[in-house]
This record gives C-alpha cells, sequence and structure tokens, in this order.
C-alpha cells in the first residue's frame, strides 16, 4: 500500500512541483556565476521585467498554476523584457524565466513567514 502511495498521480504532482523549483532555484544560481558578470545587469532588467507580471500571482498554488498552464504567457511576459523580442539575443529566457518564478517564490514565502 505505501508503495502505491509513492507512484499515484499526487506522486507525480509532487515530483512536477520538485522539478520546477529545482528549475528556478537553478536559474537563479547560475545567474550568479562569474561568466555571467558581463552580462549581469541586462539578465537583471529582464528578471526584473518578467517578475512584475509574476507579482500578479498572489500564493505558491497560483504561481506554480501559472508556470504549469500558462507557458505562453511566461514567454510572452519574457518577450516584452527584451529577451526573445531582440534586445539582447545573447541572454537565455529559460535563466531570465527560472530566476524570476525563484524570486517570486522568495516573496511570497517571506510574505507567509513575516
Amino acid at each position: 500500500m505505501h508503495e502505491q502511495a509513492r507512484s499515484g498521480p499526487g506522486a507525480l504532482h509532487r515530483e512536477s512541483v520538485a522539478y520546477a523549483l529545482l528549475t528556478w532555484r537553478t536559474a537563479e544560481q547560475t545567474l550568479r556565476h562569474p561568466f555571467l558578470n558581463d552580462q549581469r545587469p541586462a539578465y537583471e532588467r529582464a528578471v526584473a521585467g518578467v517578475l512584475a507580471e509574476l507579482r500578479g500571482c498572489g500564493s505558491v498554488a497560483d504561481l506554480m498554476a501559472h508556470y504549469a498552464m500558462d507557458r505562453l504567457a511566461v514567454h510572452a511576459a519574457t518577450g516584452a523584457s527584451g529577451v526573445s523580442g531582440g534586445h539582447d539575443p545573447r541572454l537565455m529566457p529559460a535563466l531570465v524565466e527560472g530566476a524570476a518564478f525563484w524570486r517570486r517564490l522568495r516573496e511570497l514565502v517571506a510574505e507567509r513567514v513575516a
């Protein structure tokens, strides 16, 4: 019975959430790496643009749902921030999106803890 609990739909959901969180955190950590020092100001501007859009998510559940269900909206926000819109083609959209989601997650957690 315990084995069934780990392999049911809830386990798949937990695994998906864990993977999303790992992806977001890895993007944030990657942006801190010295090899991106020259591009960091451009990345920070792009992340700030996407983060502004994500502030419409008022809970962690909303944020996860937005990530899972509204991928086109996320990509549109990334494009509006100049990443895929031609302003700086050297920027990696996945890093921008991941870091923005990670930062919004941290904001939401901080609001709940305070």
